[in-house]
């Protein structure tokens, strides 16, 4: 019943085959229809196979399929391989290599732009990833050209600059923008512009420029051999307060001669003002109709060691560049740490006096952001930052330039230290180089950077309302009464102002300290750091100060010189032990010596904290030496000459304009 059941199921099932036979000289009988369909299969799966292998495919794909990226373990390799020697000679090379510009890749930095320092993300010689060998198989798209191709697809749009190519000289420096030249004119005709300034600390690196930009010229002839002569022609052009074409305005020259001719007859401005920014501007406006016409591309390579007395104006160039795409090259020096100024020594070539003049030399962000203040007046000092001016670094980067960091190696510059920062210890403490406007939003937004900055202010000699912030230091007080009794007075009610608003300093950045566990950013952490570490110190070394100055006034009548022709006394200020209160200035005061030396190893602790947990950077930098200087004062003696009579045919000290705000 169930069998027949079976069978009214399908129709198209086959009856089941018969019993098999015995093991010995068993056969087993095979359907005719179930052979010919195998034997169909089995024809198209060889027919299939033998098309195969004839069949060949053409790929367009780079030299290596799949990149390998290995890190190795305990082979040593020979330093050649990561080093590369920087070439200083002036022999022209009898071959031109093409690269690509400006970075393209994202850099580091709280702005997020793609143009910051770009360095390795970890040390080699102190990471634990070397312990293993570790083979990765990165496969890409087989469709990307091969590395010798990638230069003409970048072409001349970059995305980003460069805000950071350390070079040791201009001749490393200039090499590179001959690579940079060649690219462009892969695609352009090009005009470059020259742009020199014209303070007197230029003339030198000038004579230098001249010798090294003729083998730029020579080295861009040998890629000139199969375009037209005209592909790149130049002009130089220098600037001070105002704006000097040194080759012909209207008619650039392709005329190399003319060219090194004219950067010799670049005079010395002597205003003592860089408008840069406007430089910049006027030059682009000048030769605008060759880009908007498509005739040529704009190049313009800025040469100056100072920053520019007229970076409010660097949205305005910016602007201008990025329309006509032109890219701006700067070959420039180390913004001075968190600061405005640098200051150059210079001497009086008849009195011998020594004067220290100020240079625009940053500061490397938008606003400051460290302390103007010494303690006792405006900052003297020129320690470096690791990076460049914040308006010239924006300007390269946001055109797809480069700014080029020189070594700092000027001769007369006030510095404390002449340190060279790695980048890698410096990259994650990048400068944010965003809009002004911007970077003051997202600082206000942040209580502990808006303390800083609000410290910043209340610190700010420059500012009108504290001109009375600065204590003269440098007076001398002569033994009689009459020469001693009203300036000593005048200073000491400017030491009590002073010392007012180093309080109330320390009490705002104190205020926000909860803040500094949670702050994101490495270099605002060292920014409070380093300047609450500042206020603490001052705050000593400044009632020190105050205490030497007013011992000294109520004893001048018993005060001996040591050398009969001594006729002055001041106070020198880091020398010797410090000076104990005495009983008056215990009961108007209520501070002890013990108090004081509780306070000055506070600040000695907070100081070493920055260079612990900010080393090999300028904070750690400016940390040492601030713990370097003394706080003990004792009073000194000198003889002053009376002062010869007025020389009228003496050189005049070199012009100073009145610094701006902050």
């Amino acid at each position: 019943m169930a069998t027949d059941s079976l069978r009214s199921s399908s129709a198209n099932v086959s009856p089941p085959p018969a019993a098999a036979p015995p093991a010995k000289g068993w056969s087993w009988r095979i359907d005719s229809r179930f052979l010919s369909a195998m034997t169909l299969s089995l024809l198209l799966h060889v027919g299939a196979l033998a098309v195969l292998a004839f069949a060949t495919y053409a790929i367009d794909s780079p030299e290596l399929a799949i990149a390998i990226e290995s890190l190795f373990q305990d082979e040593v390799r020979a330093p050649e391989e990561f080093t590369k020697a920087l070439n200083e000679d002036l022999q022209i090379a009898d071959q031109v290599n093409i690269v690509a510009g400006g970075a393209v890749g994202g850099g580091v930095g709280s702005s997020g732009a793609s143009g910051a320092v770009q360095v390795a993300q970890t040390k080699i010689d102190g990471s634990e990833s070397l312990t293993d060998v570790v083979v990765v198989p990165n496969v890409g798209n087989l469709n990307l050209p091969g590395l010798e191709k990638l230069g003409d697809d970048l072409g001349s749009e970059q995305v980003a600059g460069e805000t950071g190519a350390l070079v040791e000289g201009y001749g490393p420096a200039l090499d590179r923008l001959t690579q940079e030249l060649a690219r462009l004119m892969r695609q352009n005709k090009i005009l470059v512009v020259w742009l020199f300034d014209e303070s007197e600390s230029m003339r030198d690196d000038q004579k230098d420029l001249q010798g090294r930009i003729h083998k730029v010229y020579e080295e861009l002839k040998l890629f000139k051999e199969d375009v037209p002569a005209d592909v790149m022609l130049s002009a130089v052009v220098s600037y001070g307060k105002e704006l000097h074409y040194q080759t012909n305005r209207k008619k650039p020259t392709a005329d190399e001669k003319a060219i090194l001719k004219a950067i010799d007859q670049i005079p010395v401005d002597k205003t003592g003002v860089e408008n840069t920014c406007q430089a910049v501007e006027s030059v682009l406006d000048e030769y605008r109709n060759y880009a908007l016409a498509g005739k040529r591309k704009v190049v313009v390579v800025l040469i100056s060691d100072e920053s520019g007395d007229d970076g409010e104006r660097v949205e305005e160039a910016r602007k201008k560049a990025i329309a006509m795409r032109s890219p701006i090259y700067v070959l420039g020096r180390e913004s001075v740490f968190g600061y405005l100024y640098a200051h150059v020594r210079w001497v009086h070539p008849q009195t011998g006096g020594t004067h220290y003049l100020p240079v625009r030399r940053g500061p490397e962000t938008p606003f400051a952001e460290q302390l103007p203040f010494d303690g006792f007046r405006r900052r003297f000092d020129a320690a470096m930052s690791g990076f460049g001016p914040y308006e010239q670094v924006r300007l390269a980067r946001d055109t797809g330039g480069i700014f080029f960091l020189l070594p700092h190696e000027e001769q007369d510059l006030n510095d404390f230290e002449a340190r060279k920062y790695a980048a890698l210890d410096l990259k994650e403490y990048v400068p944010d180089v965003d809009p002004r406007r911007s970077y003051a939003e997202q600082r206000d937004k942040s209580p502990l950077r808006k303390a800083v900055w609000e410290v910043i202010g209340i610190l700010n000699p420059f500012d009108d309302r504290n001109r009375e912030l600065e204590i003269p230091i440098d007076n001398w007080y002569a033994r009689e009464p009459g020469g001693y009794q009203e300036p000593v007075a005048q200073t000491l009610a400017r030491c009590r102002k002073t010392f007012l608003a180093l309080t109330e300093a320390e009490r705002r950045l104190q205020a926000v300290r909860p803040f500094r566990a949670t702050e994101p950013s490495r270099r605002w952490r060292a920014n409070y750091d380093l300047v609450l570490g500042q206020l603490m110190s001052y705050r000593v070394r400044l009632f020190q100060y105050a205490i030497a100055l007013e011992q000294f006034a109520r004893g001048v009548p018993t005060h001996k010189f040591e050398n009969p022709k001594s006729n002055q006394w001041a106070v020198s200020i880091g020398t010797g032990e410090m000076l104990r209160p005495d009983e008056q200035q215990l009961r108007q005061t209520k501070v002890t010596l013990e108090e004081l030396e509780k306070a000055r190893a506070s600040a000695l602790e907070q100081f070493q904290t920055v260079e612990r947990e900010h080393p090999n950077t300028p904070w750690a930098a400016r940390a040492a030496w601030e713990r370097s200087r003394g706080y003990g004062m004792k009073m000194v003696e000198r003889y002053i000459p009376p002062p010869p009579p007025p020389d009228p045919n003496a050189p005049p000290r070199p012009p100073i304009q009145p610094p701006p705000n902050l």
